[in-house]
């Protein structure tokens, strides 16, 4: 029994990584904003600016931008802050080379802001992220078998055609594409 076979390209997990980043910072609220009474609220997400891949790791650079309600001190009114910390982490990941394609995704796992005095807060965080470089692999498949006294069962599969660049953002993740240099795509 002979099969016939077709070639057919498909991505790969070729290596993954997590890795961690703790913020402690203190942070001095502007001038022109009023001094501190009470925080209300606090909430924080991750803005990378640059992903670069070398040999065996990635290196981001972003930032963590916190943004903040409180209430003024002598007013009573309510205020908004902003605070960017800035970000810069490496991933190791052995066996990625220029060209590799990484998905990179991040999790803010913990924050809190407490207020040390009026006019200075305390920020910590912790984010992590995963990173997956993916391979493209070409897989033989069976189509067909060539005898007479076997039978054969076959069912039409719709061929999805691969994606060059068309990244999907899914809640906190980015997806970096690199052809020889790194495009982030946002």
């Amino acid at each position: 029994m002979e099969l016939k076979k077709e070639s057919i390209q498909m991505l790969r997990i070729k290596n993954k990584a997590a890795a961690q980043a703790t913020f402690d910072e203190d942070y001095n609220v502007p001038d022109v904003k009023p001094d501190i009474g009470r925080l209300v609220q606090s909430k924080a997400d991750v803005s990378m600016e640059e992903v670069r891949l070398s040999e065996g790791r990635a290196l981001l650079k972003g930032t963590l931008n916190a943004d903040l309600l409180y209430v003024g001190e002598k007013e009573g009114r309510i205020y908004s802050l902003s605070a960017k910390l800035p970000l810069d982490e490496m991933i190791n990941l052995e066996g990625i080379e220029g060209g590799d394609k990484l998905c990179l995704k991040w999790e803010i796992e913990d924050l809190s802001v407490h207020m040390i005095h009026s006019r200075k807060l305390n920020i910590k965080a912790i984010v992590t992220f995963y990173a997956v470089v993916d391979e493209l692999a070409v897989v033989e498949l069976p189509v067909s078998a060539e005898d007479q006294e076997v039978s054969v069962k076959t069912e039409k599969v719709r061929r999805i055609p691969p994606m060059v660049a068309s990244p999907m953002r899914i809640a906190s993740s980015r997806c970096v594409f690199s052809l020889r240099s790194s495009i982030f795509c946002g």
